[in-house]
Formats: C-alpha cells, sequence, structure tokens
C-alpha cells in the first residue's frame, strides 16, 4: 500500500519532529505515494544488483524469471568505500507495463534482499505487448539499479511438424545457415562434420521423405562454411566458404553451385566478405570489410553470369550482418551497428543512392538476421528483446511488432529464421541446451 504524504503544519521545531526524520526519509524515497523513487542511487564501479531478465508466454499468459544479486563491492570485501556509503539492496522488485518500454510501470512481484524468483502474470490480451523490469532498492525505498526492459506478446504455442539437421553450432556470428528452395519444397544447410565443426558441407533436405543429399564435397582439411542463399528465381546457392583454418576470421570467399551439386565457382577472392544475398535477375549482394582495423563494411554486387562486373554500394553505418533483398530488388534490409548504438538494430539500405536508414527505435535488445515476406510487405526477424531470442514480424505499412515464436525450452540463437515461401511455415535455427547442438525445426504459421 503506497504511504499517505503527512500534512505539514506550522510550528515549533521539537523533539517530536527529529524522532519523525527516518519516516519522513523513507516517505520521500518512495515518491509520496507515487511509487519507487526513479532516482538511480550511485553505483560502485564493480557492478550491478540486477541479474538475469528474460519470459516465455501462453496465450494468455507470461511467466518472467528474474533474479538481482548483492554487488560486487558487498560480495567481497574490502574494498574503499564510496561516497555515498554503499549498501546491499534491501528489496527487489519486478515492474510491468501494458503502455510502452518507458512508461506505466508498476509492481507486479517484491522480495526481500536478493536473489532468483519467479513470477506468472496472467489475464493478458494476446498479441499484445507488454514490458517488463526488475529493481533493486535500499531500506528507505531508494532505487538503486534498474534492468533494461524486454517486450513480450502472449501467444503460441508453437506448433513443430519437423526437425532435421545438425546444422553450424557458431552461436557468436548469426549468419544464415539455411535457405528455401524458391518453391518451398526443399531446404539446403550447412552441416557441420561428426566430430570437427570445422568441417562442413552443404546439404538438401527435400520435404518428400527422402534422405538428405550433399550439394557440396568439400575436402576434410579444416575449413569454414557458412552464409548460405538460395536465388529467389533459379537452382543457384551461394554460400561463404574458407579454405582452411589459417584465416578463417578473414578469407572468406563467396562460392557459387546449385542445387543439383555442380561444381562450386569462387565470385570473390581476398579480403573478408560475408553475408551473401541474391536479387532479382541473378544479382548477387553482400558485404565487405574495408579495413582490419576499422569496424565498416561496404556492400557490393556482383552478376554471377560476369564475376568481374562489381559495383560498390555505399552507406555509412558501420558493421551490417545478414543482409536481404527485397523483392522488387530496390532495397536491402540488414541488421547493423553505428556508433550511437549499444545493440545491433535493422536498417535499411536503398540500392540507387546508398543510404542507409534505421527501421525502428533503437532499443537495448539485439534485432538480427532479417528478411523480406515474398509479397515485400513485412519482414521477419530474430531479437532478444524478450531475453531470449525469439522471432518476430515487422509491419513496413503500420509498423506494428507481432511476436511469432513462444519457445519454453532451448534456445533460438543466437537467431536465424526465414519463412517459406508460401508463408506457411517457419524454419529456424534452434539450440538444445546443454550439448549446444543446433538443428533445423520446421514450424506452421498461425
Amino acid at each position: 500500500m503506497k504511504p499517505r504524504c503527512p500534512t505539514v503544519r506550522r510550528g515549533s521545531f521539537s523533539s517530536a519532529w527529529i524522532a519523525a526524520l527516518p519516516l519522513l526519509v523513507w516517505i520521500l524515497g518512495t515518491g509520496c505515494g507515487s511509487g519507487p523513487s526513479r532516482v538511480v542511487a550511485p553505483k560502485p564501479a564493480s557492478g550491478s544488483t540486477i541479474g538475469s531478465l528474460y519470459a516465455f508466454a501462453d496465450p494468455t499468459s507470461i511467466l518472467v524469471h528474474w533474479s538481482t544479486r548483492l554487488n560486487a563491492r558487498t560480495e567481497m570485501p574490502p574494498y574503499p568505500e564510496p561516497d555515498p556509503p554503499w549498501r546491499a539492496p534491501a528489496t527487489s522488485r519486478l515492474l510491468m507495463s501494458a503502455v510502452g518500454p518507458d512508461v506505466g510501470f508498476r509492481v507486479i512481484a517484491e522480495r526481500k534482499g536478493v536473489g532468483i524468483d519467479s513470477t506468472v502474470a496472467i489475464r493478458l490480451t494476446p498479441d499484445r505487448s507488454y514490458w517488463f523490469r526488475s529493481a533493486t532498492y535500499t531500506g528507505f525505498g531508494i532505487e538503486i539499479d534498474r534492468s533494461q526492459p524486454i517486450e513480450v506478446q502472449p501467444g503460441g504455442p508453437d506448433v513443430v511438424i519437423e526437425t532435421f539437421g545438425s546444422v553450424w553450432p557458431d552461436t557468436d556470428d548469426p549468419q544464415p545457415l539455411f535457405a528455401w528452395s524458391p518453391q518451398g519444397d526443399a531446404i539446403v544447410y550447412a552441416r557441420t562434420g561428426d566430430v570437427d565443426p570445422y568441417e562442413g558441407n552443404l546439404f538438401l533436405h527435400r520435404f518428400d521423405g527422402t534422405p538428405d543429399e550433399p550439394v557440396t564435397n568439400f575436402p576434410r582439411d579444416g575449413h569454414v562454411l557458412r552464409s548460405v542463399d538460395w536465388a529467389p528465381d533459379s537452382d543457384r546457392i551461394a554460400f561463404v566458404y574458407s579454405p582452411g583454418r589459417t584465416w578463417p576470421d578473414v578469407d572468406h570467399r563467396i562460392w557459387v553451385t546449385n542445387a543439383n551439386g555442380a561444381e562450386p565457382v569462387s565470385l570473390t577472392n581476398g579480403y573478408g566478405v560475408s553475408d551473401p544475398a541474391w536479387g532479382p535477375n541473378g544479382t548477387l549482394y553482400f558485404a565487405r570489410q574495408i579495413e582490419e582495423s576499422l569496424p565498416i563494411t561496404q556492400v557490393e554486387a556482383a552478376q554471377v553470369s560476369d564475376s568481374t562486373a562489381h559495383r560498390t554500394i555505399l552507406s555509412s553505418v558501420g558493421y551490417k550482418y545478414g543482409l536481404n533483398v527485397h523483392p522488387d530488388g530496390a532495397r536491402i534490409v540488414y541488421s547493423g551497428e553505428d556508433q550511437s548504438a549499444l545493440s545491433r538494430s535493422l536498417f535499411v539500405l536503398d540500392v540507387t543512392t546508398g543510404l542507409s536508414r534505421r527501421l525502428m527505435s533503437a532499443e537495448p535488445w539485439d534485432d538480427i538476421s532479417p528478411s523480406y515476406s515474398r509479397d515485400g510487405k513485412t519482414i521477419l526477424f530474430c531479437s532478444r528483446r524478450s531475453g531470449t531470442y525469439e522471432v518476430w514480424r515487422y509491419d513496413l505499412t503500420s509498423g506494428r511488432l507481432k511476436q511469432i515464436t513462444h519457445a519454453h525450452s532451448g534456445r533460438i540463437g543466437p537467431g536465424f529464421a526465414r519463412e517459406s515461401p508460401d508463408g506457411q511455415r517457419l524454419a529456424l535455427w534452434l539450440r538444445e541446451l546443454p550439448q549446444n547442438e543446433g538443428f533445423v525445426r520446421i514450424l506452421q504459421m498461425n
């Protein structure tokens, strides 16, 4: 219950007021009925009192896992006493908002001290966004730390149709691991060796029940193979292949083959290229890092029929990941980082002007691996906005977000999914814990 603000009367300063000072400090700390103070207390240099925060959703409820902790300064004394003196949290709270990530929060759970907890919010509206954050407080109700908000939408359950493959378990680099055929009757994916993850080849999975077939047959020499894309109007498949472990993060080359297993042809050579993405009429776009010391990649375009015909598309944004071309070929969506952001955001690049614009406002969570729908009206992407990677859809006309997956076990990680050409199925890379082995999982789209 919120404390009532006291009525202050004029009078002499007496010992009664001195005795009431602790109560007045507590009331002021709670904002006189307006909830906990939003003034953040000074933090010690050794870290935060906020732990983990993530959530899973059902059609009408959200399960939130949250934790708070003692700061390292209080866990491992002695440390120089900060000014003002640092205090261990007396209270931890979970707050919820149905308005937005910065306003409308109210307390829905509270515990003494710090620790690990779970809270269920019930009777919620499906497909509506709810935001959660955790915070710690002193014994006077003054806020010490608060978490960044997470965003969740009730929905699900996810309907799994099929699981197959053992794909590249590279959890640090969200590059494309598979691609749909133009007809939606097959998926090409990168599968590692049985023992060594640096022994990869492309395999073709057809949905007619036949065994998976190899598309490439590279020797077992410790190479790297990833970043797969299938042309929307042919049987050509592009991918990144590094011929050895000597420079696996630098010596990336883009190769092209077809679904029948033709001999792969190298389209590029030299310094680090990545993320091939097919446009219409046989145009292949890809990212190239300009210099090893600069966090800037430029986008280039090449005609597969003439591997020497490259043209550069300029962009002012730094790193670019997961290129995907609009069906009309005029725009490219990608996940990028600029100097103003602490996380990866979605950008749209105009192929003609070379200018990029941010698709949504900068947020504290990563939005990665975007792809246009076949009609070009929406963008599917993976986001950590719920605390773990889930698949979301962004409507380019209305600007509305919709959460697509609501996983209760395992993680989509680092975050990669693609919609089938007919929009009826979703293929995603799901990392199984604790083995950290990845599989392609096919879900039925609602």
